[in-house]
């Protein structure tokens, strides 16, 4: 039988426990539930295969069902690494949870924030990058937002901006969110000097996320 038939029979089983004329009728779901979950991943349907194993796992005669639980859902997340896919994410947490093999690393590679300042320039709408801008322009440091888990969420980011020939201004902490194409500013003045001005954004634990440079005139 393959895991359909197993997951039929499961089906109909589960629809006469209770009923006398059934007496073995939860003995019988679980042990195709079991069979079935075991079909489902020789097949690869490891969602399928999760879904009947967790029937049977609270059954003394398969005492492996959920070490093939784990198995499943590990199989599912190596075949599926993609951030937005809710069953991955489900499945590492549980499995991170009980330091399943690498887990852990996956989790964080998939999950962690990525900052990345793509340009600085004088405009609030360009992309373009400019090496050098004028004393009497306001520097606007672009930046896009991703990663975090599937639902989104967002992160706390502080700007420290730093001009030629002067100590550092910081920003509060605000909140950014996965998606996300913004910008920061940085005032000057035409009395200032010239040089070389930087601006930082760091995370709610003070460690660096991108720096970038540009020359002031």
């Amino acid at each position: 039988m393959n895991s359909e038939n197993y997951a039929d029979a499961a089906e109909q089983f589960s629809s006469v426990i209770g009923n006398s004329s059934y007496e073995d009728a939860k003995e019988l779901y679980r042990e195709c539930s079991y069979k079935g979950g075991l079909a489902a991943l020789d097949s690869k349907d490891y969602k399928k295969a999760i879904t009947l194993l967790n029937a049977a796992k609270s059954d003394d005669r398969y005492p492996d069902a959920n070490a093939k639980i784990n198995e499943a859902k590990y199989l599912y997340v190596l075949g599926h690494k993609s951030r937005t896919d809710s069953s991955t994410y489900q499945y590492l947490k549980d499995l991170k949870n009980i330091g399943y093999s690498d887990t852990a690393s996956i989790y964080n590679s998939l999950y962690q924030w990525k900052f990345d300042i793509y340009a600085v320039n004088n405009s609030k709408t360009s992309t373009s990058n400019m090496s050098t801008i004028s004393r009497r322009d306001t520097i606007y440091f672009h930046f896009k937002v991703e990663g975090g888990i599937p639902s989104g969420g967002s992160m706390k980011v502080r700007f420290v901006g730093y001009l030629p020939n002067t100590n550092g201004t910081s920003s509060d902490y605000y909140e950014v969110y996965s998606g996300e194409d913004s910008w920061h500013s940085l005032y000057y003045t035409d009395s200032g000097a010239t040089g070389t001005a930087r601006g930082s954004f760091y995370d709610a634990n003070g460690n660096l996320l991108d720096s970038a440079t540009v020359y002031i005139n």
